[in-house]
């Protein structure tokens, strides 16, 4: 059953499924009753094969032969430039490898190729001109040049041209096709072949009258714009604290790239660019990458202090790995009263270590800078301290007494004494009766 739905597909489809590493999957593609466009979304996303890093590579081999099937002559269904000889003419210029495109805007990385795509036909001149007797044509040899310019300027010949810029640039593919035909143009001349009677007989033949030179010439361009991207890893792990052989760390991803952090046997994954590739429509089904923004976030992690770190970094064009640690070395932030129990109002003295900490201290639902020393008037009820510097919290509780709830404490207190007394000295005096 699937030779015969094969059979009955178009025979780029058969072709495409020859340039795909995963030719079963690629046909069953096609077999399948989906939609051509999905079709094409199915098998760019299998020639993707993942999302995490960008398919330079598979784009590049497709696009090779893809264009090396359909370079060199028209293509199907589309009519080109034509003039005198040449007929059909096409160039096509495909995003420098590597490119990506993101938010409609294709970017380059500055050291890559270029993949041009080209054909036209060759229709000699046929026929008899009109008053000729006989019109021969003496066509020469076509003279082709593929070129690739970037802002101007030529960067080689070719349907693959390796080239360097470090700028935004404007690429463009060129095709300069030219013919020289020369043609021989014969007439009826008459002349005096015999006499008869003294009268000229006159005969005819046809004869070279004039030779024209027919110069054809088809100059076509193909461009596309693309701006220059760098990009710098920046991705880190900082150590807050630690406690024990556990460390409290900070992992902060790059927001422009993909980060994966590798402590141990521990993977923790933030994925700043979703890449995939899109798959152009007939004649040219040529692949290109794109990437699409996702938002990243840190993360506060806790890890073990003696296993080995490792971060990568997967941009657009290149993968970089990053040395990190997992040992604590910092300052630890700590904090201490004068006293563990106040009174409404009384002034709780903070210390803070180490005391040149750019902490900030949150206590009754407000904040304050805290030079070390801060005084923090005591409010009932509210007894957690809390301060914050380096990426980490300390932490310290007090006990604080209401002013009038003390003083009937002590009221209440002197009563059960004095009733105490009172008792004892009444139980002395029966005792004594």
């Amino acid at each position: 059953m699937l030779m015969v739905a094969l059979m009955a597909l178009p025979a780029v489809h058969g072709l495409m499924c020859g340039y795909a590493s995963l030719q079963g999957d690629c046909e069953a593609i096609f077999a399948s009753d989906l939609s051509a466009e999905e079709q094409r979304e199915a098998l760019a996303a299998l020639l993707a094969n993942g999302s995490w890093e960008p398919a330079h590579e598979s784009a590049l081999a497709w696009n090779r032969q893809v264009l090396s099937a359909l370079s060199g002559k028209p293509l199907p269904g589309v009519s080109g430039t034509s003039q005198g000889s040449i007929r059909n003419a096409w160039v096509k210029l495909l995003p420098p490898n590597p490119s990506v495109l993101r938010e409609g805007v294709l970017y380059h990385s500055g050291d890559g190729s270029a993949l041009l795509g080209h054909g036209y036909a060759i229709l000699p001149y046929a026929g008899t001109i009109p008053g000729d007797c006989k019109t021969l044509y003496r066509p020469q040899p076509v003279v082709s040049t593929l070129r690739l310019l970037v802002n101007g300027q030529s960067k080689g010949e070719g349907m693959e041209v390796p080239y360097r810029a470090s700028y935004d640039a404007r690429f463009t593919a060129q095709l300069d096709v030219s013919q020289t035909t020369y043609v021989d143009r014969y007439r009826t001349q008459y002349y005096c072949c015999r006499y008869r009677g003294g009268w000229c007989v006159y005969c005819s033949r046809c004869a070279l009258s004039t030779t024209e030179t027919r110069y054809d010439h088809v100059l076509i361009e193909d461009s596309l714009e693309a701006k220059l991207l760098t990009h710098e890893p920046d991705a880190s792990l900082t150590p807050l604290d630690q406690y024990g052989d556990t460390v409290q760390a900070l992992f902060t991803p790059d927001p422009e790239a993909n980060t994966r952090l590798q402590v141990g046997a521990l993977e923790v994954l933030e994925q700043g660019e979703v890449f995939s590739l899109s798959l152009a429509e007939p004649p040219l089904e040529t692949l290109t990458v794109s990437a699409t923004r996702a938002v990243v976030r840190n993360r506060t992690l806790a890890l073990p202090s003696s296993a080995p770190c490792v971060l990568t970094v997967q941009g657009p064009f290149q993968r970089s790995t990053l040395s990190c640690s997992t040992s604590f070395s910092g300052p630890r932030l700590s904090l201490a009263t004068d006293r563990l129990f106040y009174k409404a109002g009384e002034s709780i003295v903070l210390a803070i270590s180490p005391p040149d900490a750019e902490a900030t201290i949150t206590y009754a639902n407000r904040t304050y800078p805290a030079p070390s020393g801060l005084a923090l008037a005591a409010v009932p009820g509210a007894s957690l301290i809390t301060g914050r510097a380096f990426g980490q919290e300390a932490y310290t509780v007090v006990g604080v007494s209401d002013g009038l709830r003390w003083r009937l404490l002590v009221q209440l207190l002197l009563l059960a004494l004095l009733a105490s007394a009172v008792l004892s000295a009444v139980r002395s005096r029966w005792a004594a009766h």
